[in-house]
């Protein structure tokens, strides 16, 4: 936790670059006094996201309203819209852009149909387990690199990668514990090409299905399974249809919170500098609490609806190099499809992390 910490640390550091200049709480102003920018009243940021008001994702939304309404005295206001209440990540992205919504938690795969180079980071088992996700989120050239990407269109900027774990697999017909428990199942994808070539791979079907239309997608047999978050499909009700799940820890379930360029610009240097240290406390507070929600739900899941659960350390070396080697060829694809000095930065932090460099 002690490294995670120092290097939480880093975001912040690099987006003093941008603007920041001082970090700390933010007095509260005495009523009708302007801030420094001349607001008399609170700047109130409406936030977007697809989860469920109980999935983790909104907890650490949560979590950082409070932060920073507390720490600003008020002036720092998160107005949250969960449950796609603002449309779809697609749509919520569009409004970001456009700043007619303040700031999302959008997944990187929607956010790589603007920014391709994204991509790197739903590639197929990339991540050895949530420790190296964050050191190579935050390692320092990394983030730069990945900071640079989203900013580089001028209409957002970069807060963090809001990072729950990974996505397991779901499915209603067999338990799967092998590459050849995939060639007869049927799976929902997310948007990106990414996920229906990684499931080719693994000899699957693939349908692009859209979220709120899954759960009957399941119940009709359209599609056999997904992959989302354990505490995602106990919420959702999906387990109520599917009673299988591996924990392959395959793609990491990355949710990058960004915010409208123009809202950013309506805080002071010193209130940019409180929203950061805000979010970073938030994610922080994140990062146990998802990892105890990940074995609440997979417990729940077993129990309450007799879902076999098959866990990634039950698989051997040989079994996961199985699967590795047959998404590989995703992997040469894309390497050729995202730049080639961002795919490098990846690799190079990946390699760092590892111990390799």
């Amino acid at each position: 936790m002690k490294k995670l910490k120092s290097l939480l640390a880093l975001v912040l550091a690099l987006s003093m670059a941008l603007a920041l200049t001082a970090c700390g709480t933010a007095p509260a102003k005495p009523d009708g006094e302007a801030d420094s920018d001349g607001r008399t009243e609170p700047l109130v940021i409406s936030f977007g996201s697809c989860a469920a008001d109980t999935d983790m994702l909104s907890l650490i939304a949560y979590k950082f309203a409070e932060l920073l309404d507390e720490r600003s005295g008020g002036m720092l206001q998160i107005d949250y819209y969960g449950g796609s209440k603002l449309g779809n990540e697609t749509e919520m992205l569009d409004q970001i852009l456009t700043g007619s919504l303040d700031m999302g938690c959008i997944s990187v795969n929607v956010c790589s149909q603007v920014w391709p180079d994204l991509g790197v980071f739903s590639l197929p088992f990339a991540f050895d387990d949530e420790q190296m996700f964050w050191d190579v989120s935050y390692d320092e050239d990394f983030l730069a690199a990945t900071k640079n990407v989203y900013e580089s269109t001028g209409d957002v900027v970069y807060v963090g990668p809001y990072f729950v774990g990974f996505r397991h697999i779901q499915n209603s017909k067999h338990a799967i514990r092998q590459l050849s428990d995939f060639s007869d199942l049927t799976f929902r994808v997310m948007a990106g090409q990414i996920y229906t070539d990684t499931y080719n791979a693994l000899g699957a079907a693939t349908d692009a299905i859209s979220f709120d239309e899954l759960y009957t997608a399941l119940q009709q047999h359209v599609v056999d399974g997904e992959d989302c978050t354990v505490f995602t499909a106990y919420l959702q009700g999906f387990f109520d249809v599917e009673k299988y799940e591996t924990q392959l820890n395959m793609t990491a379930a990355s949710n990058p919170l960004i915010i409208a360029r123009s809202t950013w610009e309506k805080m002071t240097e010193d209130e940019q500098a409180l929203f950061m240290e805000c979010y970073q406390e938030a994610e922080q507070y994140g990062i146990p609490q998802s990892a105890a929600y990940v074995d609440e739900y997979t417990q729940k899941a077993i129990d309450e609806k007799g879902v076999e659960v098959i866990l990634r350390d039950e698989l051997s070396d040989e079994v996961m190099d199985e699967f590795r080697t047959a998404v590989q060829p995703v992997w040469d694809k894309y390497s050729q499809s995202v730049s080639p000095e961002y795919y490098q930065a990846f690799l190079d932090a990946c390699a760092r992390v590892r111990g390799e460099a």
